[in-house]
């Protein structure tokens, strides 16, 4: 259980943050292992072959980085740091059940699309003033490559690696564990919202889509603390993605 008190918060968020960490060098490690059994690696040029192949290995290597870095985390976390009563809250649908709660989740995000479509453009004018080069080459190529799918089962992928994956293992991480833990830590709901927020934006190190990227993170810790069910920000989660 996250504890009540800041002190015993702010150390769960410790732990999380180490597991998260420890997670990100295992999954570098692994993929190390499998790029160099198979040839394949993440900084090749994969749409100038055109193999399908390489890009489906690739596609392989990034969910296991997202299984890494979230999922494992938040196995780990929920296992061991937290008691019977907690885990079977994650697991209970809750609201979710509710057809209304969820048709009211789903209006408050296509509501809010012209906010996180605004705040790309207060980006683009913050990087503008700040002389950033906004060539896009924040954005690996690898992650532009994975968008060539001509084959179904490459489209298939895509939806594990896209928006399942990262929608149950960043959700999890972000709004059930951090956001509750930071919540707690600071004793203020808004502020933990907001931090955790923040740290979903940062996570991704693409400074192009840093406010687009913390707003979907805001309107996904006030839907999780509205509706108390951590389902409803993972569906919205992937719906977005």
């Amino acid at each position: 259980v996250i504890p009540d008190n800041p002190k015993g918060a702010w150390l769960s968020t410790l732990v999380l943050v180490t597991l998260v960490t420890l997670g990100v060098f295992i999954g570098s490690a692994v993929i190390g292992i499998l790029s160099a059994v198979t040839g394949i690696s993440l900084d090749a040029d994969l749409i100038s072959d055109g193999q399908i192949a390489n890009r489906v290995w690739v596609r392989f290597f990034l969910i296991l980085n997202q299984a890494f870095t979230f999922l494992f985390p938040s196995y780990v976390f929920l296992r061991f740091f937290t008691n019977n009563q907690t885990r079977a809250y994650f697991f209970d649908l809750g609201a979710a059940r509710r057809p209304q709660v969820i048709f009211l989740s789903l209006c408050l995000l296509f509501a809010a699309l012209p906010v996180v479509v605004y705040s790309y453009e207060i980006n683009t004018k913050i990087l503008e003033w700040l002389k950033w080069d906004q060539d896009g080459s924040s954005m690996p190529r690898v992650l532009q490559d994975i968008l060539t799918m001509e084959i179904p089962p490459e489209f298939f992928l895509n939806i594990l690696l896209i928006a399942i994956f990262p929608a149950i293992g960043e959700e999890l991480v972000f709004r059930g564990f951090l956001m509750r833990s930071l919540q707690k830590g600071t004793q203020n709901i808004h502020l933990g919202i907001w931090l955790s927020a923040i740290a979903f934006s940062a996570f991704h190190f693409q400074v192009e889509g840093f406010l687009p990227r913390m707003a979907l993170g805001l309107i996904l810790g006030y839907t999780f603390q509205w509706t108390r069910s951590i389902w409803i920000p993972i569906l919205l989660h992937f719906i977005n993605n």
